[in-house]
């Protein structure tokens, strides 16, 4: 039931409250004039892409053009937060949680869960058979669930799917390498979807790799 929960919480609740509920923001979002997956992206090492919530390891990612990196204050359960600087004030403006219901660009969340290790004797995660299970228990429509490796020994699982109310679900668990810990990435898409939100993931998926300084 914690995985469900947890799973339930990533990828159908268009809000995560951390305390009691607020009122939540009521401004639109503006159409983008361009998708973000356009343009130079921004490379970050660990240490700043998790905004210092876990100990850093020699990884990078990249992150779509404009997309900023905003740390709430609220520990390394909640964690960072990437997006454009409207969709960050909007999604972050409740002080008692955050709101995903009015995104124009989507944000990406890095945080570190508490549900989820990765077992390095076994190659695999925690509760790892039970989770397509736990997704379609969530609500999540077709789930898929692929085994990936990323900057050469940090094994993941990347998670997609469909919520009940038909917006699509991106998720990668992705192992510290160097102990059990995991940190989980989660794209929440658009509040107006297109083709070019799959692409943005997969583009942010491909940019994971290892620091120009560790490869051999």
């Amino acid at each position: 039931m914690r995985n469900r929960s947890a799973l339930a919480a990533f990828l159908l609740a268009p809000s995560l409250l951390l305390a009691a509920p607020a009122t939540q923001p009521t401004v639109s979002p503006s159409p983008a004039t361009k998708t973000p997956a356009d343009g130079a992206w921004t490379r970050a090492d660990f240490k700043a892409a998790v905004c210092g919530y876990a100990s850093p390891v020699p990884v990078t990612f990249a992150f779509p053009s404009g997309f900023f990196a905003r740390d709430p204050q609220r520990g390394p359960k909640v964690g960072c937060f990437w997006g454009i600087p409207d969709d960050l004030n909007r999604a972050l403006a409740d002080p008692k949680g955050a709101h995903f219901e009015q995104l124009a660009s989507g944000l990406i969340w890095i945080r570190v869960p508490e549900n989820m290790s990765f077992d390095k004797a076994t190659g695999k995660f925690s509760d790892e058979k039970k989770l397509i299970e736990n997704l379609i228990g969530s609500g999540v429509q077709n789930p898929r669930v692929a085994h990936r490796t990323f900057a050469g020994d940090h094994p993941a699982l990347v998670v997609t799917g469909r919520t009940p109310a038909g917006s699509h679900a991106y998720l990668v668990y992705l192992a510290h390498g160097i102990d059990d810990r995991v940190v989980v990435i989660n794209f929440r898409p658009p509040t107006i979807e297109t083709p070019a939100d799959e692409v943005l993931w997969n583009k942010f998926l491909d940019s994971i790799e290892a620091a120009k300084s560790a490869k051999p």
